[in-house]
């Protein structure tokens, strides 16, 4: 969560010492399946260190909450470092942009007479259009679903790589607009026209497209309304106009003058369309690679990375392979159900949490509520949306893919969630149960013990979890402010995480707030 707030550090404060003294531009990306708390760093790090924070990954299917007063806002695109004056933001080449959603993120900060003038839009974003959303939604229908966020993201992307996609600069060349637009129409419609009308209908009242009479409902060939689309759009480009540049010479001369850089990751590394588990993956490379070439540079700018993972347990929001899934099926069937939310579930199960006077033991509690009692004390909720998220413990395996892929500087987050367990489970391995299956030129036979993951949805459903059990530290820990301060059993933990993933722990977060923040001393 972040904190709006005017206090500035000087840079190179003590807690800046993990970072290296050559480091000028730094990316911090979820080592999970995301929501692994990276806004919180990336705010510490804005205010403490950065000049320029850019995002080049993802769409509006990624968000985190920005505090502006005593509200909650959840932004989607607009970088988290917006609420810092004087730092750039820039959304890069590599974001699936939807207009009407920054337009709604900036009114929002105009609202609370916050400054936005400090935003950068790159003139050659991929675009997001309302045919999107109502693709995605009707993928999704079909016995193809992934558990998209139905944001449009994928399709977007999908249109690029087919090249009858559009960018953000077509927002104001009203000619070419038109004509890209057209085109890529026309090959939507091609696809939706295997689908009933009524059932594009619903879609289109659920997005809200109805009201800018996009749709039309007479025409047998005609899906949407090309000309009501181009003069939205073109509404959304004089509104943006100010804030369209091309970024990616921005970047440049940024690297080359030597400011400091940070990259803001979206989703993890286990979502990414590259290394991630697929097909249940997003549709960009949220790992280093992805990020800086989204941005306009190159992998080889980098300086430094910090992978961000929660501790020590998982989430994961829809479907696919989670070895560690606290209640397995049972667990996945419950937070795919439709209708199904935090409040929902409060009902459902009202006895089953975790804390200090109610601990919850692993070795005792079915798996299932041991997944709720967690998801509750750790507030695993969708920001807009509020669906519970699959939880599990820590797998030490996918951890291995992801350091490898990422880097080993890592941060660990949500330290205090398992503040009241007795006892707390680390995934050390796999054991295989499912088909031969050739891996390159090693066989995966039933029996098989795998160390580290193999990001493919069809072995790792066979894949059963070995654990190794460490006693719990049964403290408050939120209050603690030096790593040699933390109780002992927390610690055998890290190092021993540390140890077998040959990661480095650079940061610990004991709590939501900025101040609750461990850093290598």
């Amino acid at each position: 969560m972040l904190k709006n707030s005017t206090t500035t550090k000087t840079k190179g404060a003590s807690d800046m010492n993990w970072l290296n003294e050559s480091t000028r531009t730094l990316a911090v990306i979820g080592l999970h399946f995301g929501d692994e708390g990276k806004g919180k760093f990336v705010d510490k790090l804005t205010t403490d260190w950065a000049d320029i924070v850019a995002r080049g990954t993802g769409g509006a299917n990624a968000g985190h909450t920005i505090c502006i007063g005593d509200e909650k806002h959840v932004f989607h695109l607009i970088p988290s470092g917006i609420l810092h004056p004087g730092k750039l933001n820039v959304i890069g080449n590599g974001v699936a942009v939807d207009p009407r959603v920054v337009v709604e993120e900036l009114d929002i900060l105009k609202s609370k007479n916050l400054a936005t003038d400090h935003l950068r839009i790159a003139y050659n974003a991929h675009l997001v259009l309302p045919s999107h959303l109502v693709i995605d939604r009707l993928r999704e229908s079909g016995s193809g679903k992934v558990g998209s966020t139905l944001r449009g993201v994928g399709p977007t992307y999908v249109d690029h790589y087919r090249r009858i996609g559009l960018q953000v600069r077509d927002l104001r060349n009203k000619d070419a607009l038109w004509k890209k637009l057209k085109l890529n129409l026309e090959e939507h419609a091609c696809f939706m026209r295997s689908f009933d009308r009524e059932v594009i209908r619903d879609i289109m009242e659920h997005e809200h497209l109805l009201e800018g009479a996009y749709f039309r409902p007479n025409d047998l060939n005609v899906v949407f309304d090309s000309d009501a689309i181009v003069e939205q759009y073109l509404a959304y480009g004089r509104l943006l106009a100010q804030h369209i540049e091309d970024t990616d010479a921005l970047m440049y001369q940024a690297v080359k003058s030597g400011q400091r850089i940070l990259l803001e990751g979206a989703q993890g590394t286990l979502l990414s369309e590259r290394y991630g588990t697929y097909p249940y993956v997003t549709a960009s490379d949220c790992t280093t690679t992805g990020l800086a070439q989204g941005v306009g540079l190159s992998v080889r700018d980098v300086d430094q990375t910090l992978g961000i993972a929660k501790a020590f347990y998982m989430s994961r929001v829809g479907g696919g392979p989670f070895p560690t899934e606290m209640g397995g099926e049972k667990s996945e069937r419950w937070c795919a159900k439709e209708g199904v939310t935090r409040d929902v579930e409060l009902r459902e199960y009202p006895s089953v949490s975790i804390s200090k006077t109610n601990p919850i033991d692993s070795t005792t509690t079915e798996d299932f509520f041991m997944g709720v009692a967690i998801r509750r004390h750790g507030n695993e909720y969708g920001a807009t949306t509020g669906r519970p998220r699959r939880v599990g413990w820590f797998d030490l395996p996918l951890l291995r893919h992801a350091a490898h892929v990422v880097g080993r500087d890592i941060a660990l987050t949500m330290l205090d969630v398992l503040d009241a367990c007795p006892e707390i489970k680390i995934c050390t391995g796999y054991i295989y149960a499912g088909p031969d299956q050739w891996v390159g030129n090693r066989q995966l036979t039933d029996g098989h013990v795998i160390s580290c993951a193999v990001p493919m949805a069809d072995i790792l459903e066979h894949c059963e979890p070995l654990y190794k059990v460490f006693p719990g530290w049964m403290s408050d820990i939120t209050g603690i402010r030096s790593r040699k301060d933390l109780p002992r059993e927390l610690l055998n933990i890290v190092s021993f995480i540390e140890s077998e993933a040959r990661v480095t722990t650079r940061v610990l977060s004991v709590g939501p707030d900025r101040e609750q923040t461990i850093f290598d001393e």
